[in-house]
């Protein structure tokens, strides 16, 4: 049994192996911005004299900033992936629904012709409607 890539998880957070580019990425971005910004309040806060001190923030910032990040870039990575698949199924759908609204007009319109062209000619017409009919391969005969 082949094993698709959908289906392969990497890690603790058993992130989908095709999105893994994207968790680092939020990660990454994730961790730098709560690092930066704490370090900022909490420096500000307690009034930091020097780069000695700032950079003790900083560290100290970065280990909880981190665990954060891990934590909500694999949530951010499933539901944006829920999201998208959610928004591709819908278009799909409307896609296959606008085609099948396409196909019946032209089974009803074909069926219409044979009904006007038998009615010209005087002959009696006896094909069924193509709902009537259950035939959804576009030969309405």
């Amino acid at each position: 049994m082949e094993i698709s890539d959908r289906e392969i998880r990497v890690g603790v957070l058993s992130v989908p192996i095709n999105a893994v580019r994207w968790f680092y990425a939020l990660f990454s971005v994730g961790t730098i911005y709560l690092t930066v910004t704490n370090t900022l309040t909490v420096a500000t806060r307690v009034n930091a004299s020097g780069w000695q001190e700032i950079q003790d923030i900083a560290t100290a910032e970065l280990a909880q900033a981190g665990g954060a990040s891990i934590i909500g870039s694999a949530i951010l990575v499933e539901v944006g992936r829920m999201v998208l698949a959610a928004i591709w199924e819908e278009r799909t759908r409307r896609k296959a629904r606008e085609e099948g609204r396409g196909e019946t007009q032209a089974l009803w319109l074909a069926w219409n012709r044979r009904r006007l062209e038998a009615e010209e000619k005087g002959e009696i017409f006896h094909e069924p409607p193509p709902a009537l009919n259950n035939n959804h391969n576009g030969d309405s005969r």
